[in-house]
């Protein structure tokens, strides 16, 4: 496409104005009136499409938080209830120390003779909100189903508890029975 100079893209556009106006001025009152309606028209059209569009984008986007927000919400709904049902277990009953209640699971479970040492770990502070209460356990000459009953009490038990470390070992005597040594903490409020 060639260039073409500035001075004949005035004389086009200067051209194209007169026959505009030579034209206009030949219509009628009545055409005039629709010409402005119909370009009133698509000019309004056109920009309530533009606003609709926008408007349309700017709802996709806060549909697409509230979906968002809601996510979040449920999510924290679901951590209140556990954490609520943790600190209701843990007040159902409270053992005076996590040592007695070891003991007591495994005097329960008829597994007290088979603990060989219990030695607690010291308690240190978590974050100023709880004190953790590690204790090692070392059991010896356990099967297989006494240990899954064991770490089942454990997990149901009326406080935060967790399995820290857990070493299994067959025994020497008897391979068919098992060596332990267990550590568990307790997790209670400051």
């Amino acid at each position: 496409m060639p260039l073409v100079p500035l001075e004949g893209l005035a004389m086009n556009l200067k051209v194209i104005i007169d026959k505009s106006r030579l034209l206009w001025s030949i219509l009628s009152s009545k055409e005039r009136i629709v010409i402005i309606s119909l370009a009133t028209f698509i000019i309004i059209t056109i920009t309530l499409s533009l606003f609709i569009n926008r408007v349309t984008q700017e709802l996709s986007v806060q549909k697409n938080r509230y979906n968002e927000f809601l996510t979040v919400s449920e999510q924290y709904k679901n951590l209140k209830i556990n954490i609520e049902t943790i600190e209701k277990r843990e007040g159902l009953t409270k053992p005076k120390s996590i040592l007695e209640f070891v003991y007591n699971q495994f005097d329960e479970l008829g597994l007290k003779k088979k603990i060989k040492s219990v030695k607690s770990l010291g308690s240190k502070e978590i974050k100023d909100y709880y004190v953790e209460e590690p204790i090692d356990i070392t059991a010896e000459n356990m099967t297989m189903n006494e240990l899954v009953n064991l770490l089942f009490k454990l997990e149901r038990a009326p406080m935060m508890l967790s399995v820290k470390s857990l070493s299994i070992r067959k025994s020497f005597e008897n391979p068919e029975r098992l060596n332990l040594q267990l550590t568990v903490s307790r997790f209670s409020k400051k």
